[in-house]
Parts: structure tokens; C-alpha cells; sequence
């Protein structure tokens, strides 16, 4: 249930937080549950999207609409160019700052290099996507 767009009612939340909730500390309850371990195998850790997901699936399954989309992280800069390309192969695509592969030279050969290896990239997931 975790993703990059998700609708919240604010209804079901609070239906929610008030099965959580029988001293108006649920997020004390939350923090209780999470452990704390300095090992990664035995790390545990809180999902808001993963708690409502579940929620909902579970008491009111009629109100929950799943689908699979194809997205990708993209290491790209979000040009027209690169967008209008993304949108023939996925549903969305996410361009996170930490990701981008600035260009610094921005001579011709250096664009173009960019784009071949932005194509090689898609080409390689599309063919991951069949």
C-alpha cells in the first residue's frame, strides 16, 4: 500500500485512529509497536500508508480500488522531451532530486550522449515491463 499517490478519507481515518484509540494516544500505541534494534534483520518500522491500506482492505474492501501501474524512478532531467517519451512506456514516472543526473557541459555532443543513454535506459524498461 505504499505509493507515490494515494487518496486519504478523512473519514476513514478517523473511524480509524478511534479503533486505535481508547486514551486519545494512539501515537504512543504506534511508537509501542514499532522495535527498535540496532540490527537490520530485526528492524521494524511504521507505514501510514501500509496502516490504511490495510484498514480499509479489511473493514470497508468495497471503498478500496487497487490497480497496478508501471511507473519508474527517473535519473533524467523532466524535460518535454523526456516526459513525452516516459508517458509511451508508463503511467507515471517520479523524478526525485537525489536521482537527477545534472548535465553540466551542455555542448551538443554531451546532449546528445545524454539522450542516447536516456533511450538505452527506457529501451532496457520496456523490455523489463513485458
Amino acid at each position: 500500500f505504499i505509493a507515490h499517490h494515494m487518496v486519504f478519507s478523512r473519514k476513514l481515518v478517523l473511524e480509524m485512529l478511534a479503533q486505535i484509540d481508547d486514551d486519545g494516544k494512539w501515537y504512543k500505541k504506534i511508537i509501542k509497536a514499532v522495535q527498535i534494534d540496532d540490527s537490520y534483520e530485526n528492524r521494524s518500522s511504521f507505514s501510514e500508508y501500509e496502516t490504511y491500506g490495510h484498514y480499509v482492505k479489511a473493514t470497508h474492501p468495497e471503498e478500496i480500488n487497487l490497480r497496478t501501474l508501471k511507473w519508474a524512478n527517473v535519473q533524467f532531467e523532466p524535460s518535454i522531451y523526456t516526459i513525452s517519451r516516459l508517458a509511451s512506456v508508463f503511467d507515471y514516472s517520479c523524478f526525485h532530486s537525489y536521482q537527477l543526473d545534472r548535465l553540466i557541459d551542455r555542448s551538443i555532443v554531451s546532449r546528445l550522449r545524454y539522450y542516447y543513454y536516456f533511450e538505452y535506459w527506457l529501451r532496457r524498461k520496456r523490455r523489463q515491463q513485458k
